[in-house]
């Protein structure tokens, strides 16, 4: 018995596998990781560009009676389908976003609010995000 306890600590068999799992551990979490960040940011970036599109639809009335529609649509096409719904979309027309010297005192303003982007069935910390965009165009007078 004594000699088969004393032969385990010379025996290195087995000793890359659990090097790797202790190393791969690390780097499959960080691997998982910049996935979901990359999925953040491209969401967020697609909500941006949306907010934009429908606060200028909006400024030139070109996407009347319905700019919630437009966002919508224009959402679905590049986030995919079911990211942002029409009750997650404020579009007013009128209000004041910016102070500027340039001339404009009215905005087109929209704001989209989605907590359905891409990555938040893909796993763990960020799931619950909440993600926001806000854009104004200005409205010549």
């Amino acid at each position: 018995m004594r000699r088969g306890v004393l032969g385990l600590g010379r025996d290195r068999r087995g000793t890359v596998a659990i090097e790797f799992a202790l190393a791969a551990t690390g780097l499959f979490t960080l691997l998982l990781g910049t996935i979901s960040l990359g999925l953040i940011w491209w969401t967020t970036n697609g909500l941006q560009m949306t907010a934009t599109m429908t606060a200028r639809c909006t400024a030139l009335g070109t996407c009347s009676p319905d700019p919630a529609a437009y966002a919508v649509a224009l959402a679905s096409q590049w986030l995919g389908s079911g990211a942002v719904s029409t009750s997650d979309v404020s579009a007013s027309l009128g209000s004041q976003c910016y102070s500027s010297g340039g001339g404009y005192t009215h905005f087109a303003a929209v704001t989209i609010t989605s907590s359905r982007w891409a990555g938040a069935t893909l796993m763990g910390p960020f799931s619950h995000l909440t993600l926001s965009a806000t854009a104004c165009f200005p409205v010549q007078s």
